[in-house]
């Protein structure tokens, strides 16, 4: 517990700086929702794609859970976005006048339930297609991108430290939804150069998302090293345009 607190005052300090600019920068410029009836900062819509993207990444560890018999193990992170994560983005869907993705999202929840395996692939293929068009329309620049695969790299690093200690897992979800969020980070960053071929390297740190007991877990030496390289960028270029459209 002392190593994760102390892991997480660094990073905490780590990031402070990065996320201080952003919030000053984009905190005054406002985006219109379809309704027109209440605005959205820069900022509301990276923080929406970064929710978005960790629903996507605990329903990603979901689905391979899924396919590999795991259906126990599985539940935890479908149920969590649902009951956790969801709840967050209800202010965005308010200021769109969208109805979201709850339906979606229930039905395949609902599904833990029952023990309903069959027709898991075809209602988390819908409930994705839902968040990624969700995600695809929002109005962000490639930097807009590059700060939601930022923070969901540090949030993997994160869990990652917290599930593996010295190279055993010791909370197996917590290393399962690290495995989640670099997947979805690596999407994100699939058009963004170099940055997509450094996390396809970062995956194999995860010896599967159900390693043996007796399996040595490497230290994520690779994935700090991205984080570093991808501040020293952000910060060097003081990203100023995260959307389109804001002045």
């Amino acid at each position: 517990m002392k190593r994760n607190l102390i892991f997480i005052t660094f990073y905490s300090l780590l990031l402070f700086p990065f996320f201080s600019v952003l919030s000053d920068d984009h905190h005054s410029s406002e985006h219109k929702g379809e309704s027109g009836n209440q605005a959205l900062s820069c900022q509301d819509i990276v923080d929406f794609g970064f929710k978005l993207s960790l629903v996507n990444g605990h329903l990603w560890a979901a689905s391979e859970l899924v396919s590999q018999n795991q259906f126990e193990l599985a539940k935890r992170h479908s149920k969590h976005p649902s009951e956790e994560i969801y709840t967050e983005l209800l202010p965005y869907f308010r200021a769109t006048e969208s109805r979201g993705f709850s339906e979606e999202l229930s039905r395949l929840s609902n599904l833990f339930d029952t023990n309903n395996t069959v027709n898991f692939p075809a209602a988390y293929s819908a409930t994705k297609q839902r968040i990624d068009r969700h995600f695809d329309e929002l109005p962000l620049t490639d930097d807009g991108k590059r700060v939601i695969v930022f923070k969901l790299l540090s949030q993997a690093l994160m869990e990652f430290e917290v599930g593996v200690l010295d190279g055993v897992v010791t909370d197996l979800p917590e290393y399962q939804d690290a495995r989640g969020f670099t997947e979805i980070a690596g999407d994100i960053a699939s058009d963004l150069g170099p940055i997509a071929r450094g996390i396809e390297r970062a995956k194999s740190l995860w010896i599967g998302l159900v390693p043996q007991v007796d399996q040595k877990i490497e230290e994520p030496i690779i994935l700090r090293r991205i984080l570093e390289r991808m501040k020293s960028v952000l910060d060097d270029e003081s990203r100023k345009t995260l959307c389109e459209g804001f002045s």
